[in-house]
């Protein structure tokens, strides 16, 4: 029983001791397959890293930029070809050596504070070289950059540098540098050059602007001139014809009448070419009849084409509208046509017609034309007749009078209308002239058309307002006896005044309907006056009117600044003196003035 117990005792432990082996066995191929795997990883990342190591080395070796790397000392590490080749060294000769072995004193002074402001700072610097390669005479300009290189425990391993050849950026630099310096140069060349000529322009336009001044002064300065002595003779050929004439002494003075209205046509074609040349030459837009202006040119020119024994004939259109324009410059460009016409036509028949060419519902194109039997123009004299001082004969022995202004104001006049001029003649058997208008057909409102004739209006004066009170100023002597006497004759009371100062008097002192005031006066002008005048007890809406040899539009412009209420030229026709006075002295019921 005992050995039986002993033996089933064995028999265990030899079980356990069997059971154990096989577990120690297994335990320890498990750790064997383990060392095993651990082995086979360690030497795949030692291959890995041999392999990466070898990509970095072939990567770096053939990087054209020089890179190398150095300890703290200054000694070499590591070097790439490149970097050898900028020394003419092998690698071999240059690992484990300093800078003193290669470079002058003054270079390697230069890459030891490159060297030590890296470290310092901690971050990549970079500085620009000029340095010359082993075995060439020619430097190159370097840009080299050097970082420091830290371990692990962040201790300082050494400085990274790696420089790139920046010789050709910099020539192109310098190239382009150069080139801008030209641009810049050639720019403040051209913007010296642009500023010379617009001082120039700028002299230029000052000068012409001054000629411009010089001549408008001048051309105002003769018209008043002129003006004021035709306004006498004018003036007193009217009165002259009041008293009564036998026939011969009116047929003298008709002689002096047609002088002084030839001499005005001229200055006024003058001042009228001058305002076209300026841009300042405006058209009115009224009503107006066509029929009721060639019937005027009829009556103004019929006497003159009678007297030489012609016919002058007047075709007008039909049309059932009264038309908007400028029935004056439309009557001056006719009386221009007809005048030549009847001048230069010694038998036959003048023909002043308008013909309706074109129409729409809010326009009508006219084409008015002189027809003469007269003594025509050459073919190559015609492209000139309508530029300005032409004329088909320029001799100083020609026949025919004029100023060769009539035909290029007609033209301008014309194309403000909205059409053109021209003409067409064959010598020895007459011309034909004609320009074309645009005109407005006449709304509703518009007003009735206007009368190109005025009315008798001394009549209506004498009749309605027959002793009301007329200052009448003016530093002309015999135009202020005209005048007056004119005024006196349509039943006025005047008082006279020889200038401005004597006018501001006379209105403080006495009770005046109406002034007539002169612009151009001593003492004080007349535009002075007027503005003092409105400054006066109760003369703050007397009418004033000026009556002046001052033509130009500016003339006008400074006579309304200054508080006139209307404007008469001289030399002053009696039609146009009266109907003005008879408008203002029935504009109100209560006469202005009045105190």
């Amino acid at each position: 029983e005992v050995l039986t117990d002993w033996s089933r005792q064995l028999a265990r432990f030899l079980i356990l001791l069997v059971l154990g082996a096989g577990l120690l066995s297994s335990a320890g191929l498990l750790i064997w397959r383990q060392v095993k795997a651990l082995r086979a990883v360690e030497k795949s990342s030692r291959e890995a890293l041999e392999y990466e190591r070898g990509q970095l080395k072939a990567l770096i070796q053939t990087i054209p930029e020089l890179i190398w790397l150095k300890d703290p000392a200054g000694v070499y590490l590591a070097c790439n070809p490149a970097f050898a080749r900028f020394l003419g060294r092998q690698e071999a000769e240059i690992v484990g050596h300093r800078d003193e072995e290669f470079a002058s004193p003054e270079v390697i002074a230069a890459y030891r504070d490159h060297d030590r402001e890296a470290a310092e700072v901690g971050r990549p610097v970079v500085r620009k070289e000029w340095v010359t390669y082993a075995g060439r005479s020619d430097p190159v300009l370097l840009a080299t950059t050097k970082m420091p290189m830290h371990g692990p425990d962040d201790r300082l391993i050494g400085v990274l540098g790696i420089s790139h050849d920046i010789t050709e950026i910099h020539r192109a630099e310098q190239v382009l540098a150069n080139q801008n310096d030209i641009l810049e140069s050639l720019v403040a060349q051209r913007t010296a050059e642009l500023a010379r000529a617009k001082r120039d322009a700028e002299t230029a336009r000052e000068q012409a602007q001054a000629a411009s001044r010089a001549k408008s002064a001048f051309l105002a300065n003769m018209s008043h001139e002129i003006r004021t002595p035709l306004n006498a003779i004018t003036g007193m050929v009217h009165l002259i014809r009041r008293s009564g004439l036998r026939k011969e002494q009116a047929d003298k003075l008709g002689k002096i009448e047609a002088a002084g209205n030839h001499l005005l046509e001229t200055i006024n074609a003058i001042l009228d070419l001058s305002k076209i040349e300026a841009g300042k030459l405006t058209l009115d837009r009224a009503p107006l009849r066509v029929d009721a202006l060639l019937t005027a040119i009829s009556a103004i020119l019929g006497e003159r084409a009678q007297e030489k024994g012609i016919a002058l004939v007047v075709e007008a259109p039909t049309i059932s509208d009264p038309l908007l324009g400028d029935a004056t410059r439309l009557q001056q460009a006719l009386l221009n046509y007809a005048a030549n016409a009847i001048k230069f036509t010694e038998q036959g028949q003048v023909l002043v017609r308008a013909v309706n060419i074109a129409e729409t519902n809010d326009q009508v194109t006219l084409r008015f034309e002189v027809v003469d039997t007269g003594v025509g123009i050459a073919a190559d004299v015609l492209p000139r007749l309508f530029s300005a001082f032409e004329q088909a004969d320029s001799s100083t022995a020609r026949k025919y009078g004029g100023s060769g202004l009539g035909l290029a104001i007609t033209r301008h006049v014309a194309e403000l209308m909205g059409g053109s001029a021209g003409a067409g003649s064959e010598p020895g058997r007459g011309s034909t002239f004609w320009f074309t208008a645009v005109l407005d057909r006449m709304a509703l409102g518009d007003g009735a058309p206007a009368v190109l004739a005025h009315e008798a209006a001394e009549q209506t004066l004498l009749r309605d307002h027959a002793g009301k009170r007329v200052l009448l100023v003016d530093d002309e002597p015999i135009n202020l006896q005209i005048a007056a006497m004119f005024l006196e004759d349509a039943g006025l009371v005047v008082d006279t005044a020889s200038d401005g100062q004597e006018a501001l008097e006379r209105a403080a002192a006495g009770t005046y309907d109406v002034v007539l005031m002169d612009m151009q006066m001593p003492v004080m002008d007349g535009l002075e006056a007027t503005r003092r005048l409105r400054r006066l007890a109760g003369c703050a809406d007397l009418p004033v009117l000026a009556m002046t040899a001052n033509a130009f539009a500016e003339d006008r412009a400074r006579c309304t600044a200054a508080g006139m209420n209307d404007f008469i030229l001289k030399p002053t026709k009696p039609e146009v003196l009266f109907a003005t006075l008879l408008k203002w002295l029935s504009g109100a019921s209560t006469p202005a003035g009045r105190r």
